[in-house]
């Protein structure tokens, strides 16, 4: 097996007679080539194992009906439990409340096309152009 990768197998659960463990275990490459490989064969659809992921935002209905038990004062352990979602998304949306006004954070965004020169830059080429008659 390569070296330092000796608990790979305990971390995807491969068993010993899995053809993947068996590869990686005899590959003669540098690890990083052999872990790389092991990880785009590991994850093709039909390998998956378990894929954790974000999950997406939660529903309106779900956020408002948060919003409205914030507002009669319920403790936010209390309004998790009766939802089923995690506290920490209550005390995120309670946290924008008071700082924003609102359950959700303000999205602060540039509006219009990016510089296509930096500032710093724009200086000097000014400084540049004032400088040559």
């Amino acid at each position: 097996m390569q070296k330092g990768f000796e608990s790979l197998a305990f971390i995807f659960a491969l068993p010993h007679g899995d053809p993947l463990y068996e590869e990686f275990e005899n590959s003669t490459q540098p690890p990083i080539i052999a872990f790389k490989k092991l990880i785009l064969k590991l994850f093709r659809p039909h390998r998956l194992l378990i894929v954790l992921a974000m999950p997406g935002p939660l529903p309106a209905s779900l956020r408002s009906r948060i919003l409205r038990l914030l507002l009669l004062h319920w403790c936010p352990k209390d309004i998790a439990e009766e939802v089923h979602c995690h506290f920490d998304t209550v005390y995120r949306i309670q946290e924008n409340l008071f700082m924003y006004g609102s359950p959700f954070r303000p999205q602060f965004r540039p509006k219009g096309a990016s510089r296509k020169i930096f500032k710093i830059a724009e200086n000097d080429l000014i400084a540049y152009l004032e400088d040559q008659p």
